[in-house]
């Protein structure tokens, strides 16, 4: 299965190539060859062409600092903002959760699962103080906070029914459980 965010890592991998720019490289080092969706198939969160808008104006404007989670953070905050997800500056708790649980929630395994995710990560954005969530960049902090902890929790916590057992997944599981960011399992298009 094809998760728009994919695009934003293929993104990444060729932004990050031209302008030398390195994550944290123990993340990105992993000896099996299998992804999220490899492991844990999810339905799609949002349309792909919403991700290729905010891709394409992130390209045009040249507005990030070359750092690979800042431009998955300008590409999460645009494409939230797309959505309607962020309102005054703030991220629209509702808005959000009824999108989840929408996409992701579609399928009866994954909506629980989804719903605990969603909350507990708001929960967890919300103990940040607000300084934080606001400090000076280039692109919004929240969105991406929200989307990466919900993707990551998923991921850790998929059903029994959709997940595959295997030392290859629990290897992805064990980089997200180290508190890697998703985009560090996430397939790869671009390859």
């Amino acid at each position: 299965m094809f998760h728009p965010w994919i695009i934003a890592l293929s993104f990444l991998v060729s932004y990050i190539s031209a302008h030398s720019a390195k994550p944290d490289p123990t993340c990105f080092m992993l000896k099996t060859t299998k992804r999220s969706d490899d492991c844990c198939p999810t339905p799609d969160v949002v349309d792909e062409a919403v991700v290729e808008k905010c891709i394409a104006q992130l390209v045009k404007s040249a507005n990030t600092t070359g750092n690979a989670e800042e431009i998955y953070k300008c590409i999460t905050d645009c494409t939230a903002k797309e959505l309607g997800l962020v309102k005054n500056n703030a991220v629209d708790k509702d808005a959000f959760k009824q999108l989840l649980v929408k996409t992701l929630g579609k399928e009866a395994d994954f909506k629980p699962v989804v719903e605990k995710a969603f909350e507990d990560c708001h929960q967890k954005m919300s103990k940040i103080p607000e300084h934080e969530l606001l400090k000076p960049a280039t692109c919004g902090f929240a969105p991406y906070y929200l989307m990466n902890c919900v993707e990551s929790e998923i991921f850790k916590n998929c059903p029994a029914s959709k997940w595959t057992d295997s030392a290859d997944c629990s290897e992805l599981k064990g980089k997200i459980n180290n508190g890697c960011p998703f985009m560090a399992i996430v397939k790869d298009e671009a390859k």
